[in-house]
This record gives structure tokens, sequence and C-alpha cells, in this order.
């Protein structure tokens, strides 16, 4: 069979490969390439933007729900609150649907530290999981457990 159809990218890569010195010209768009690359990655995964109560905040009753804005909607899959070291307790019902802000009733809170806990899917599937930290009464977090931002979760 006779190919006709043009340069392959092999010969393409090889060309360009045979006629590549090392000067700052031909570092320019590789490099341009990673950056854009790179800023596109990180923008494509959603984020916690906003809470209520706020990350790090004390409240002076308990709340009478827990809302989560997010900078796109995601799909929630779990959603908990957590008194301290105390057991997880499930927090819902969850959307059936994607949406870009949660909100969920919550359970009457006794004063103390708590951790709301979320994993949410986006619309890119990327699964992220987080933690928003808040106080009712007296604050007592550590700065380790303030650390809430949100991780890719790989599985």
């Amino acid at each position: 069979m006779n190919r006709t159809h043009g340069p392959t990218i092999v010969t393409t890569v090889f060309a360009v490969l045979h006629d590549w010195r090392p000067n700052m010209k031909n570092l320019v768009l590789p490099m341009a390439m990673v950056v854009c690359l790179g800023a596109a990655e990180a923008r494509a995964h959603s984020h916690l933007e906003a809470s209520t109560p706020k990350e790090g905040s004390t409240v002076s009753a308990s709340p009478a729900s827990i809302e989560l804005k997010f900078s796109e909607a995601v799909q929630v899959t779990a959603l908990s609150i957590q008194k301290g070291d105390e057991k997880q307790q499930p927090l819902g019902p969850l959307p059936a649907k994607p949406a870009d802000k949660i909100s969920v009733d919550a359970p009457s809170l006794v004063p103390g530290n708590y951790t709301v806990n979320y994993r949410v899917v986006s619309d890119d599937n990327h699964i992220m999981s987080g933690a928003l930290h808040f106080a009712v009464g007296t604050m007592t977090h550590s700065k380790k457990k303030m650390d809430g931002a949100a991780k890719p979760d790989h599985q």
C-alpha cells in the first residue's frame, strides 16, 4: 500500500529534533506549553469558594443548615459532620443532581469543635475531598485541623 497522505507525526518530530539547536528560541514554545497546560489543569478542578458557617469561624448557636458553595456544579457523594474525635454523622439528604451550592439541614450541635467532611465529583470526573472547620461556642481548633483545603483523590 502506498501512503501519500503527507508527513506523519514521526517524520515531523524527527525533522524538528534534527534541526533543533540549544538556544533560547527553541525553548520558548515548550516552556509556554508547559505553563499553559499547568494553568488549564489548575482551573479544571472544582474548589470550595464559600461556606456557612465560614471556615474557621465560631458561631454562638447551632446553625440551622450547612451550606457549601463550589466554583462549579459538583455531585456530592459523601457529606458528614464530626465533633472533635467523635464518630462522624452523615448529613443529608444529598442532592440528586449536580449543583454549585449545596445546603443540608444541620443536626442540633452542642458547643464544641466541628469538621464537615465532603467528597464531590466535578463535571470532568475528578473526585475532590475537603473539610470545613468551625466551632459552636468557643473555638479551640488546632492549626493542623484548620487546613481544610480541598484535595484531589487519586484512586
